[in-house]
């Protein structure tokens, strides 16, 4: 028999996980909720098995915290959390846009345009999920043009946790000045002109910003 790869549908634990993911990510399980395993099993027609499974999964990745013997609930960080999540997200992606630079410039100014013009967009229709979607399209292209895999996955690993958090926050967009957007053009053109320290510097602003958003969304 020669040799063939198969493929195989995803497992049911992984569906569910990507399931209740997508729920926290996009704010239909906002920050803090009890987490209900019979009602999520109900819902997607699976046993709670997967769904312990799922959560388990979830809490590795931070979206989940567990407070025995209450259960499970949606993390909800304390402003000290977000300011050192925001911390360690800057160094990341620092590192990151160093390399980005240096290996696929154009690459990454036109990804980082096409992201930036799609949150444009959305603002434009109100469309807060549009936004928050494109907004971390932006911050993805550092890596997606870093050609470091090992930097990547670390930061994969913590991704969900900014997303949520800046879908949660996308929802006060027309109460920030400035707002994402026009920091990011702002990035760009730094990267753009060859000023990549001033581009470094706006970019560390940008998302130690994400703290204080949150404090006053709180």
């Amino acid at each position: 028999m020669s040799n063939q790869l198969i493929n195989r549908p995803p497992k049911l634990v992984t569906i569910v996980t990507q399931s209740i993911r997508k729920s926290i990510v996009e704010g239909e399980l906002p920050l803090g909720e009890y987490i209900a395993e019979e009602r999520i099993a109900a819902t997607l027609g699976v046993s709670r098995t997967p769904v312990r499974e799922a959560l388990m999964s979830l809490q590795f990745q931070g979206l989940v915290e567990t407070a025995p013997p209450r259960g499970a609930y949606v993390f909800k960080p304390s402003y000290d959390e977000v300011v050192k999540l925001s911390e360690f997200r800057m160094f990341m992606e620092l590192q990151a846009l160093t390399l980005a630079a240096g290996n696929q410039l154009q690459k990454l100014l036109t990804d980082l345009r096409r992201a930036t013009a799609a949150m444009r967009t959305a603002a434009a229709h109100a469309d807060r999920l549009g936004y928050g979607k494109a907004d971390a399209e932006f911050h993805d292209a550092l890596f997606a043009s870093c050609e470091n895999p090992y930097l990547t996955e670390a930061y994969q690993l913590t991704s969900g946790r900014f997303d949520t958090l800046r879908n949660f926050l996308s929802g006060r967009l027309s109460e920030r000045s400035p707002s994402p957007a026009d920091d990011h053009d702002q990035i760009i053109d730094a990267i753009a002109e060859g000023r990549l320290e001033a581009g470094k510097t706006l970019l560390a602003d940008h998302i130690l910003r994400m703290a204080k958003n949150y404090k006053a969304a709180l």
